[in-house]
């Protein structure tokens, strides 16, 4: 049940903006775990439909701390089985950085569609039935099948009342242990966030699971918001949570990993002093292990087949296919194909969820379109970024990579009627910018005014200039970088290659 796994000691998921932590000799971070579908890219091309960045990959191969990698696009919580493709590149990624294994979420952000699969937009949980944990356990063992590697699976958090007719979230989760043979990532702060919101106690879930197949565990920071508890990752750790895992750890025998999670989006305000605190935290709860052979394994859990008999809350749960379908609709704005679900009528955990979903498309849009984003922020603020986004969100369904959001908001953009100066200049810019990174092949932009202050200006952040009108200027750009820029009037032609 449990393969022999290296012990990897206290980490991190690591971002760029992260990178300072690992000098002074590491910084006491044992392991860096890796997200990779953030430098993977859709191509739009059906030979090689999917590419990630190998120099990226590279790079973090060479960081002297060991590596684990954490899926956030694949995962195994709904009826979707995992992609080839992405297992491919997967595999990939944990074989170049030699992780001993492999991670993904107990959630489902696609369902079914006629053209294969349509995405919700975000990280949703699924029904916690028999059928559900049956339906996981299949796609966790094709995981590791696919992967060549262990893998464990992540409790996930979860914003909605319980249905009538589900298991409660530490029978669901072992449940889905017990019948894929695999390891647990126990989430202490996913769990204390349910309890928080009123799903069932985090002590009484964990009393629930196989504890001898927790390989990993993660802690991160949270925040209030509308009534809810959410998994931000947004800074430090809560007393409360640290207090939870001070008295769980030394029942992990176990755990080989502790990491703790954080945006790179809230560093700012967090500071890196407050990072480090934490990593020091985690060591002192790493010192509560108390490491020893393997227990026996837990029974599965006694559930019949008719999800929701012999539960406390009455009541028969709706199909997998029928929930995914309309959390998934109801979340994200896509037709409902299978009808509405009661459940979820009421439910004011849906709006929370679609809240979170809009936010992060946005913040997709904001960081692989930064320019017109700034644009649109120096037209009219946050309003006219807003206006412009509610829009394209209405129309458009969601995007998984943030390389394919940006360009269909920036086609949407391009295609409205405004009044915005520079818009459709910048956003045909960074329209090519993108292409070309995707394609590898070469693209051309003509601007109205000379290019390079204001281009210069929203790289860097200042007030954008007040331009005179001296086109026409044609920009090139190959494989992501500006090549040539050549300007009509004057004759000339310059290389040049800005920051993006």
């Amino acid at each position: 049940m449990t393969p022999p796994l290296p012990e990897l000691g206290v980490g991190l998921v690591l971002w760029p903006a992260l990178l300072p932590l690992l000098s002074d000799d590491g910084g006491g971070i044992d392991v860096i775990e890796i997200e990779p579908e953030f430098f993977w890219f859709e191509t739009g091309n059906p030979l090689e439909p999917m590419r990630m960045d190998t120099g990226v990959l590279r790079q973090l191969a060479d960081l002297p701390q060991r590596k684990l990698v954490h899926g956030v696009a694949s995962p195994v919580g709904g009826g979707l089985a995992p992609d080839p493709q992405r297992m491919d590149l997967m595999r990939a990624v944990v074989t170049t950085l030699q992780a001993p294994w492999a991670s993904e979420h107990l959630s489902f952000n696609a369902v079914p569609a006629p053209e294969g699969r349509v995405d919700a937009g975000f990280l949703l949980p699924p029904l916690q039935t028999v059928e559900g944990a049956e339906q996981a356990a299949a796609n966790i063992r094709a995981m590791a099948d696919g992967l060549r590697i262990p893998v464990a699976v992540e409790n996930n958090v979860n914003y909605l009342r319980p249905c009538p007719g589900e298991l409660t979230d530490g029978d669901f989760l072992a449940e889905v242990a017990q019948r894929a043979d695999c390891g647990l990532l126990l989430d202490l702060h996913n769990l204390w966030v349910n309890e928080q919101n009123g799903r069932q106690p985090a002590r009484a879930a964990l009393e629930r699971l196989p504890l001898e197949r927790v390989w990993e565990v993660h802690l991160a920071g949270g925040t209030r918001h509308r009534g809810y508890w959410l998994d931000a990752h947004s800074g430090p750790v809560a007393d409360e949570v640290m207090a939870l895992a001070a008295e769980t750890i030394p029942a992990l025998p176990n755990l080989r990993a502790l990491i703790f999670e954080m945006l790179p989006a809230y560093l700012p305000q967090v500071g890196m002093g407050k990072v480090r605190r934490q990593i020091e935290r985690l060591h002192g709860l790493w010192a509560l292990r108390r490491p020893g052979p393997p227990r026996p394994p837990r029974q599965a859990v006694a559930v019949a087949v008719d999800a929701g008999a012999g539960l406390p809350r009455q009541g028969r749960a709706p199909s997998s296919a029928e929930w995914e379908q309309a959390l998934g609709a109801s979340v994200s704005g896509l037709p409902h194909a299978r009808g509405r679900l009661p459940a979820l009528e009421d439910d004011p955990g849906v709006d929370i969820l679609r809240e979170l979903a809009l936010n992060a498309r946005a913040g997709q849009i904001a960081s692989a379109a930064r320019l017109t984003t700034r644009v649109l922020l120096a037209h009219g603020g946050g309003d006219a970024f807003q206006a412009m986004f509610a829009g394209y969100a209405a129309s458009h369904p969601p995007r998984q990579f943030a390389s394919s959001e940006a360009l269909a908001f920036l086609d949407h953009a391009r295609s409205q009627p405004h009044a915005i100066r520079y818009l459709e200049d910048v956003a045909a810019f960074e329209s090519a910018v993108i292409r070309s990174a995707l394609g590898r092949d070469a693209h051309r932009v003509d601007f109205h005014v000379d290019p390079l202050p204001l281009l210069a200006a929203l790289s860097e952040g200042r007030a954008v200039p007040d331009l005179p009108a001296s086109g026409p200027y044609r920009i090139q750009v190959e494989s992501g970088a500006v090549t040539a820029l050549t300007h009509a009037g004057a004759r000339r032609r310059r290389r040049h290659r800005p920051s993006q």
